[in-house]
């Protein structure tokens, strides 16, 4: 049941969102991918994943960041309930894949530093690592994407007038009628008071 519910709702996602859902699941899945490779001076080398190695917490946070992006959009497509947040969805997916960029940034710089290992002769970047650079930068632009596309989209209802307008209720000024002191009523609007009759 819940698989049917999560697949109907992926089918009714907007396209947006599912460029972000595709780049974050990229870039989880490319910390599971070779994200290094290095040979020593004896031939000997080494491979290394994204969570794996010396640089293995940059990969543990870049993975902790994918998983809450899929999250944030996979648990409404099942009927959970998300905490309300102060900023908008396409700025907190946008803000965290410039944080995984130069997370990645980071760990090339110290990967790729002379003075990073030991008898260290040659240095490679696999293709793992194309992929997570691939995934960061496809988030960091759906995110904008979507954060525009809803801001849009509240101007348009802020500045929009309202469909249906009630009419405008004018009172209507009727000129009093000054009734002379002196004037008497007639007989007709006389009202003959009479007592009241108990009888009994």
């Amino acid at each position: 049941m819940a698989t049917r519910r999560l697949q109907h709702g992926l089918k009714k996602l907007d396209v947006t969102r599912k460029w972000v859902l595709f780049a974050s699941t990229l870039v989880a899945l490319s910390t599971i991918l070779p994200w290094y490779e290095d040979l020593d001076a004896f031939g000997a080398g080494d491979l290394y994943l994204g969570i794996t190695g010396p640089l293995f917490l940059v990969g543990l946070m870049i993975l902790a960041s994918a998983v809450m992006v899929i999250s944030w959009i996979v648990l409404p497509l099942m009927g959970k309930r998300l905490p309300s947040l102060p900023v908008k969805e396409g700025a907190l997916f946008a803000f965290l894949g410039v944080q995984d960029l130069l997370l990645l940034l980071v760990a090339n710089s110290v990967f790729f530093h002379p003075k990073f290992g030991v008898n260290i002769t040659l240095k490679d970047t696999r293709f793992g690592m194309i992929v997570a650079f691939l995934g960061v930068i496809l988030m960091i632009w759906s995110g904008y994407q979507l954060y525009r596309r809803d801001r849009k989209f509240n101007e348009r209802i802020t500045s929009s007038e309202p469909v249906v307008r009630m009419p405008e209720v004018q009172e209507e000024h009727r000129p009093m009628r000054r009734v002379a002191p002196d004037t008497e009523t007639s007989t007709e609007e006389k009202v003959d008071s009479q007592p009241l009759r108990m009888d009994l």
